[in-house]
């Protein structure tokens, strides 16, 4: 449900059944809580005027969005700041949050903001104080015009509102000495926007794949295309309605829980999860998390119709899985070489991966524990092009039905099926396919079997594994050749990476700045003492190495005669697929129906759980006031 403009309606009011005409002024008071201690009041004294105040704005990470607080091309925004702020430490060490002074305050524990298209990055509220800032009438930036607050330090563990002192140089003596505030007035000078898709974060599809999971899924906001990249100042927090009717399940893990106490952790600390869902592209690297946080291999996928991307990851779909489930057991030519050079370096392991399509299924939702932006995460199936020869055409694939969520997720997730089937594109002029002897596919369990490759002429060819319950933790690795007959096409060229949505006004790097919930736990554990220190990295398990060992052996079954669900990938491989759900029109979403994707089970896992707790109990021993 929405306010008139962009404000969101308080739960639990009611709404007026008539808008109060623009001449007479509309006090609306909304209070919203925000990382427990901080209060956001917002008025409209005027037609076209917004007030807002910020009562102990969040100074327990670099960066804070505020959604609800959004800005229209053509505004003038004024701001004022005030008060003071706990920065930790020894003596008194409290400060101003505009100005401070004493050791080191040239570059840290001051306020900062951006306001989109006014102010190009982060920069210090001192500098903003008292100035009328206009953001441009031609500013293109969906679903990113809201505030952005933040606060430099360089250990944010002990900051706060806590133990009020007179402050470093008696700073905060006196009345000077209140918490930290932000005002802002907004006066809107352009045309309002026009009306947000009904439930942005709706996902809408007209193609399956071989599993009949959805194949290449849109945001409502991106149909018909080009559409807009949602963002969560287009109806709130994404995960809710009005931004969605599919009710995605969310998953937060203690460690997040821990940050998100004191704001270090996203708007939820943790992930939304709409379903499974199954993509193509072309993948990049995008690094190994380290064994200390979640030890996840990242790998990026790029695709031109930009489907389910968003406005926090406008450039590509995030993908992750993690390396203790997976890659560290797996024991195939290929894997064991990509393996190496991981951990040998970035750009080693680019050499493997960039530039190469890629087919990936898992669970497809919102990574609200950093910026909101979409991935899938865990992968639960996975294809990558790595030869491109007709003779010897070679795919990397794994397989499984279950993976956890890395450092945000102290859970497994799963899906209930007995079969995992991953759908690779036929190739251009071939008549004809058949599986080379270099196939080698090893498991870790004897209830495993498969793969059985299915061809089906001028459309796929599906590689299907049979797999025991999720709860078993079952997984497949290898590499499959394929040898195409007839009059296949060769050298298909590697796709571009830099594959960037190009705004009106261009995104500087230093908007990227991200809060990262793993960084800000390490920061807490740097300020520890020694002691702690070693006893928090003593709970780093050591590495189960085991490799996966059993050999599976492929069957090739003939072309069937009719399929249930045809797999509607039928492309050049030259082409990452197009999603037919781009040409759904408005009317056509809302005539089919909004269906939800095929759900994933969560089940506990105690390790992870166990893990987290210890590590948990040594930051509250270091910082009790996390405890609270």
């Amino acid at each position: 449900m929405r306010l008139k403009d962009t404000w969101l309606w308080p739960k639990g009011i009611s709404r007026p059944a008539s808008t109060i005409g623009l001449a007479i002024f509309l006090v609306l008071v909304l209070t919203l809580f925000l990382h427990a201690s901080q209060t956001i009041t917002i008025t409209t004294p005027a037609a076209n005027t917004v007030s807002v105040r910020i009562d102990q704005p969040t100074v327990t990470q670099s960066v804070t969005q505020y959604p609800t607080i959004v800005f229209r091309p053509g505004d003038t925004v004024t701001v004022n700041a005030g008060g003071c702020v706990q920065t930790g430490g020894s003596g008194k060490t409290w400060k101003r949050y505009v100005n401070p002074s004493g050791p080191n305050s040239d570059h840290l524990y001051f306020g900062e903001i951006m306001i989109p298209g006014a102010t190009l990055e982060m920069v210090r509220v001192s500098t903003l104080i008292g100035k009328t800032l206009t953001v441009p009438a031609n500013v293109d930036l969906p679903g990113q015009l809201f505030l952005k607050l933040g606060y430099a330090d360089d250990n944010y563990g002990d900051n706060g509102y806590w133990g009020h002192d007179d402050g470093t140089e008696n700073q905060c003596e006196g009345t000077a000495g209140d918490n930290a505030w932000v005002t802002l007035t907004i006066v809107h000078g352009g045309t309002p926007p026009p009306p947000d898709p009904e439930h942005p974060y709706d996902l809408v599809w007209t193609e399956a794949d071989g599993n009949n999971f959805p194949f290449n899924a849109r945001w409502t906001a991106q149909t018909p295309a080009p559409g807009q990249l949602p963002g969560q100042a287009m109806c709130g927090y994404a995960w809710e309605a009005p931004c969605t009717t599919q009710a995605p399940s969310t998953h937060v893990g203690k460690l997040c829980a821990i940050g998100k106490a004191v704001g270090q952790a996203g708007e939820l600390g943790g992930h939304a999860n709409w379903g499974v869902a199954t993509y193509d592209g072309y993948a990049s690297w995008d690094g190994h998390s380290s064994p200390a946080t979640d030890d996840d291999y990242n790998v990026n996928v790029t695709r031109t119709d930009e489907a389910f991307y968003t406005s926090d990851n406008p450039n590509n779909v995030h993908t992750e899985f993690d390396s203790d489930e997976t890659i560290d057991h797996f024991h195939t030519s290929w894997w064991d070489a990509f393996h190496g050079a991981v951990d040998n370096s970035d750009n080693a392991a680019r050499q493997y991966i960039d530039g190469k399509y890629i087919v990936e299924m898992g669970v497809a939702g919102l990574d609200c524990a950093h910026s909101c932006g979409s991935e899938i995460h865990p992968v639960f199936a996975f294809a990558l092009h790595i030869d491109d020869n007709a003779a010897a055409d070679g795919w990397a694939i794994f397989a499984r039905n279950s993976g956890d969520e890395g450092f945000c997720g102290d859970e497994e997730l799963g899906i209930d099926v007995s079969a995992v089937t991953i759908t690779i594109p036929w190739r251009p002029g071939a008549t004809g396919v058949t599986v080379k002897d270099a196939t080698e596919f090893l498991t870790n369990s004897t209830k495993v079997s498969g793969p059985v490759v299915t061809p089906t002429p001028g459309q796929s060819v599906n590689i299907t594994f049979n797999l025991p319950a999720p709860e078993d933790g079952a997984r497949v690795n290898g590499v499959l050749y394929l040898t195409w007959t007839g009059a296949p096409t060769v050298a298909i060229p590697r796709a571009p990476i830099a594959v960037a949505r190009i705004f009106k006004t261009a995104i500087p790097a230093t908007l990227q700045k991200q809060t990262e919930p793993e960084d800000q736990v390490n920061s807490l554990v740097a300020g520890m003492s020694a002691e702690l220190q070693k006893e928090y990295a003593a709970t780093t398990p050591p590495k189960d190495t085991t490799k996966d060992s059993i050999a599976l052996h492929v069957t090739m079954k003939a072309p069937p005669a009719a399929v249930a669900h045809p797999p509607v990938v039928a492309h050049a491989m030259i082409e990452m697929h197009t999603s037919a759900a781009a040409t759904l029109s408005k009317s056509a979403v809302q005539a089919a129906g909004v269906k939800k994707l095929p759900p994933v089970r969560a089940f506990p896992n105690p390790q992870k759980a166990a893990l987290d707790q210890k590590r948990i109990a040594i930051l509250q021993k270091a910082y009790p006031h996390l405890a609270q």
